[in-house]
């Protein structure tokens, strides 16, 4: 998808750029999180979903280097 945005504007996407927007949004993520659970919170559904997500999160990012 980022591809064709870039075409669409007359230039190529930068590799790295693309990389670094990921890491950015997967730290938002790990910050949001991180947020959420610092604050009282109960043992629900979606708290289990956000707990898994976060540690999906910080798997990626510990494989990603």
């Amino acid at each position: 998808m980022g591809d064709r945005r870039g075409y669409a504007a007359g230039r190529r996407p930068d590799p790295e750029g693309l990389a670094l927007h990921g890491l950015r949004r997967r730290l938002a993520d790990v910050a949001t999180f991180l947020g959420d659970f610092r604050s009282p919170h109960a043992a629900t559904p979606d708290s289990a979903l956000a707990w898994r997500s976060l540690a999906g999160t910080v798997r990626a990012l510990a494989e990603t280097g």
